[in-house]
């Protein structure tokens, strides 16, 4: 009776051993799976990923973060982090490292250095992590090359603008200078009470540009123009000023979809106020009818 009782316990206890080893079976491969699962979101992650210490030793990478720099993940493990950085960006490491501590993250603006020796311009996101049992710290890295392109266009474009304004400026000044000549040496002469055609084309041609000016300025876009938006109504500000009849003589567009950079769309502008101008000045003497196309 006594051995029977002990097998049934027996029995009982491996059972429990059993259920016990099943147990920690399903929890290793939880684990693993899970690290499984983290492991595939860590390298597909589009912005690089970078563990290290403070000392700026590497422990973990992923695969963003190698392939864009182009080493293999082997040798990155193998590096320090100030490898990584281009020159001219170490120096502001330490002043980071201390925002790190007090704030527990840092965002800022970097460049790596590719394996080739180039650098890439980046965004980091660097925050203090447990890791392995460790305080280590993990950066975010996002590329930020097409943003900085896209920004220095931008500044490039408002300069060429700036200088197209003080372009168009000048000639609007040297048209006035024409027009204060012109009216002194009638002065003069004792010439007519009102000014010339002439003179009164040099004003035109001032208001004409000034609303080239005024378009320039109000430009949404600072890089490109809409050709056809700024020529028709440039032809019906010209129509305006030259207080043309057209009844007698009309202008005519044919424009396809034209979109230039606002330098030279205020040249074919400031063409088209001359051109345009001395039409209406000289191509139509007396009541002669006609049309002026612009294609």
């Amino acid at each position: 009776m006594e051995d029977k009782i002990k097998i049934e316990k027996l029995q009982t206890r491996l059972k429990q051993l059993e259920e016990l080893q099943a147990r920690k079976q399903e929890a290793k491969e939880d684990t693993s799976e899970r690290e499984s699962l983290f492991r595939k979101v860590f390298d597909y992650a589009n912005d690089g990923i970078i563990i290290h210490d403070r000392a700026g030793q590497i422990h973990e990478v992923n695969q963003a973060m190698y392939q864009r720099l182009g080493y293999t993940r082997e040798e990155m493990l193998g590096m320090h982090l100030q490898e990584l950085v281009a020159p001219g960006f170490n120096e502001k490491i330490r002043g980071r490292m201390g925002r790190l501590d007090q704030e527990g993250v840092a965002i800022f603006e970097s460049a790596d250095l590719r394996k080739d020796g180039t650098a890439l311009p980046v965004e980091v996101s660097a925050r203090v992590i447990e890791y392995n049992g460790q305080k280590l710290i993990q950066s975010i890295v996002r590329d930020i090359h097409e943003r900085k392109t896209a920004e220095a266009l931008v500044q490039r474009a408002l300069q060429e603008r700036k200088v197209l304004l003080e372009e168009i400026r000048q000639r609007i000044q040297l048209h006035h200078d024409l027009y204060i000549m012109g009216l002194e040496s009638l002065k003069k002469g004792g010439g007519e009470e009102q000014p010339p055609e002439e003179l009164e084309s040099q004003i035109r041609r001032i208001k004409a540009l000034r609303y080239v000016q005024g378009r320039i300025y109000r430009n949404k876009n600072v890089i490109q123009v809409d050709l056809n938006k700024i020529v028709w109504d440039l032809i019906k500000q010209l129509l305006s000023l030259y207080a043309v009849d057209v009844r007698r003589i009309s202008c005519e567009m044919e424009f396809q979809d034209v979109t230039l950079d606002i330098h030279r769309a205020a040249s074919c502008a400031q063409i088209l106020i001359e051109l345009i101008g001395n039409a209406f000045t000289h191509a139509f003497p007396g009541k002669t009818k006609g049309t002026i196309r612009v294609e």
